[in-house]
């Protein structure tokens, strides 16, 4: 009895069905990861700006340096985070003076933290005057991570 191995070789080759290749997606991974990193460091710096407006709103009530200072720890742990994710350094022209030079956003963070203490520290401000404060601080570590 001869096996004819050559004519079940072929048979066997015929019948299998072709491998469709691969198709590339139109965004490629790196983009996708890119994004999806940004998108969670977006939920972090609002989480973050979120918990600076409550313990803000706590200020503006009790006006109490504790208080303050918890405030100021958020802050400073925004910019930090900041930092740490390369957001940090963005530059703003000022509009009420066309010729004065570019603005750090941080150092304008920090010079309104040192008003806001005052304010603060003052029997006779108006909780209103703090609230525009908290809102100015507010607005500018909004844009510094948009």
């Amino acid at each position: 009895m001869a096996i004819k191995i050559e004519q079940d070789r072929g048979t066997v080759l015929e019948r299998r069905t072709p491998v469709k290749p691969v198709e590339k997606s139109s965004v490629p991974f790196k983009n996708f990861i890119q994004s999806e990193k940004e998108n969670y460091q977006a939920e972090i710096f609002e989480a973050l700006v979120a918990e600076i407006d409550e313990q803000g709103r706590r200020l503006a009530k009790s006006r109490t340096v504790r208080d303050l200072q918890i405030y100021k720890r958020l802050i400073k742990d925004f910019l930090q985070k900041a930092v740490s994710y390369g957001l940090a350094l963005s530059e703003s022209h000022s509009f009420y003076d066309p010729g004065q030079p570019v603005q750090i956003v941080v150092k304008q963070i920090d010079e309104r933290l040192l008003a806001l203490t005052d304010d603060v520290l003052k029997a006779g401000t108006e909780s209103i005057d703090i609230l525009a404060a908290l809102d100015e601080i507010k607005g500018l570590l909004i844009n510094l991570y948009r």
